[in-house]
């Protein structure tokens, strides 16, 4: 049996999908769409740093610097933050898929082929994001489908924030779907497979927000 990537069908059909997956001899098409993802990434990025998104911190910069000086460090971070979302958009799709597939005896190929689907509800949410930002002037914290919005109300700890920004609805849509195509790959106990995805989704949430949390306006 051959199985062809199916993303949009891979978001609505997850049983299906993931039989195919499961039964599957030969998997079509793994690259072709990891480069359309990038892309897609690569495209979202730039117009978030475009917008100005996640560079407010170099406001600050605009009376210490010559004119010259302030656009050169605004398209240094600009492209800066593209390169790192397309980076982290790669890491996103191989390094989960990595950490399945050693505690199991599937291919590496089918657990990618699952991040490709989850990525695809991570670029939905990141195009979201863009269009709260522009309408609404929204940053990644006070987003209204986050736990951001009621971490400002019970601490102050801005790492606390910043991890619980990144709980939102379309992550645990993703983590739902992450479990259900994972289990049907895994030959594990169901609770050890929601330990291990549940597991690999806070680390990422962590370096997240720590990448965040990381104070850029004194490196520049």
């Amino acid at each position: 049996m051959i199985y062809r990537v199916q993303l949009f069908r891979g978001l609505k059909d997850p049983y299906i999908i993931g039989h195919q997956l499961t039964k599957a001899e030969k998997v079509e098409g793994t690259w072709k769409y990891t480069m359309i993802l990038t892309f897609a990434s690569f495209l979202l990025y730039s117009i978030s740093a475009y917008l100005g998104i996640g560079s407010e911190m170099l406001s600050n910069k605009i009376y210490q610097l010559t004119p010259s000086e302030y656009e050169a460090t605004k398209l240094l971070f600009a492209a800066g933050q593209v390169l790192i979302g397309v980076l982290g958009t790669l890491l996103f799709i191989f390094f989960p898929a990595l950490i399945f597939w050693l505690f199991s005896d599937t291919d590496y190929i089918k657990y990618v082929n699952i991040q490709l689907i989850i990525t695809t509800i991570i670029l939905i949410e990141k195009s979201i994001n863009i269009l709260f930002h522009f309408y609404f002037g929204l940053d990644p914290v006070s987003l209204p489908y986050s736990l951001g919005v009621i971490a400002q109300y019970i601490t102050e700890y801005r790492y606390i924030i910043l991890f619980l920004a990144q709980i939102t609805f379309f992550q645990i849509w993703a983590i739902v779907l992450q479990y259900t195509y994972v289990k049907s790959n895994m030959n594990r106990n169901h609770k050890i497979v929601l330990a291990i995805v549940i597991t690999t989704n806070v680390f990422i949430w962590l370096v997240q927000a720590l990448f965040s949390y990381v104070d850029f306006e004194k490196i520049l």
